[in-house]
């Protein structure tokens, strides 16, 4: 469909490689916070400039979901003593600084300011449409 002019859109969770690699442009969000947003091939460039370091015999998807998710893949659903309660809030809080390091990370960068300058003009035009609509519908 893709080569036939279609844009496609699809949310997936960690797609195999074979998958991923059809991929052109890739949002990652965590804690509600865009990530990284920009073409699917420059993400990994994109984290290894940034200090992560990527085993090139690991899946990019794999690869970026152990990065939005602070290194650690998901707690067990176990009951807890007050050791684990609090490792578990320490290990919450550490994500949740790392998402927010992730998040401002993207806001410096060269992929934000290029959608921004993408996006904006579209945004002002939709904005004056309802604008314009919005007069329209206070006159009759």
């Amino acid at each position: 469909m893709s080569m036939r002019g279609r844009t496609i859109i699809f949310s997936i969770y960690q797609p195999p490689y074979s998958i991923f690699r059809l991929i052109d442009s890739l949002t990652l969000v965590a804690s509600g916070k865009v990530m990284f947003h920009g073409p699917a091939q420059e993400a990994l460039e994109y984290f290894k400039s940034a200090g992560y370091n990527y085993d090139s015999h690991n899946n990019p998807a794999d690869f970026f979901l152990n990065i939005i998710n602070g290194g650690f893949s998901a707690l067990l659903d176990t009951e807890e003593d007050d050791h684990e309660a609090n490792e578990h809030k320490e290990l919450s809080e550490r994500q949740n600084h790392d998402s927010e390091n992730l998040a401002n990370m993207y806001t410096q960068s060269s992929l934000y300011s290029e959608m921004r300058t993408e996006l904006d003009p579209l945004l002002e035009e939709q904005t004056a449409r309802r604008s314009s609509a919005l007069g329209e519908i206070m006159l009759k």
